[in-house]
């Protein structure tokens, strides 16, 4: 019912041997933030959710799961742990907020040296209050898919979208 286009700011906490910012026990923060508004389908109801209007704020920490994997292929990479942080301030049609916590699986495509795209699955639980028709308030579960990039702007920080 909801999407976010967000930006964030990665950053390596380890310290990173060979130059290497990927790999088995690195650790990373990161924060992305988002402003959205609301989507809704025809089959879910009357729709008042397609007036929400929202903030959303993820923060998240890291660690990589496994060294690299698929040397000399279009999927060489490695795979991540990420503990993410949710909280969403709904601003219309009603005041209110979810806040919760997801696990996810990424994997990070490592075949370019700049730009490493990437996909994640995942899921987790919160509490929600909108005060929407179409949506139940309480507690939440949520599955999660998504896809995005780190771009490296340095050897300590990473945008990601």
């Amino acid at each position: 019912m909801f999407g976010v286009c967000s930006s964030g700011l990665a950053s390596d906490i380890d310290s990173k041997p060979n130059g290497q910012v990927f790999g088995f026990g690195k650790k990373f923060v990161g924060l992305q933030l988002g402003y959205g508004d609301g989507i809704g389908f025809d089959f879910m109801g009357d729709g008042d959710g397609r007036l929400a209007s929202y903030l959303a704020i993820f923060p998240h920490l890291g660690v990589g799961v496994s060294n690299l994997l698929g040397r000399d292929s279009w999927y060489q990479g490695n795979f991540d742990m990420v503990l993410e942080g949710e909280f969403i301030r709904n601003f219309k049609p009603n005041d209110g907020y979810s806040i919760g916590v997801a696990t996810l699986a990424r994997y990070n495509f490592r075949s370019l040296r700049v730009v490493t795209p990437y996909v994640e699955a995942g899921g987790g639980i919160g509490y929600l209050d909108f005060d929407l028709r179409d949506q139940s308030d309480g507690v939440i579960f949520y599955p999660q898919i998504g896809a995005g990039f780190r771009l490296s702007m340095s050897k300590r920080c990473q945008v990601q979208h």
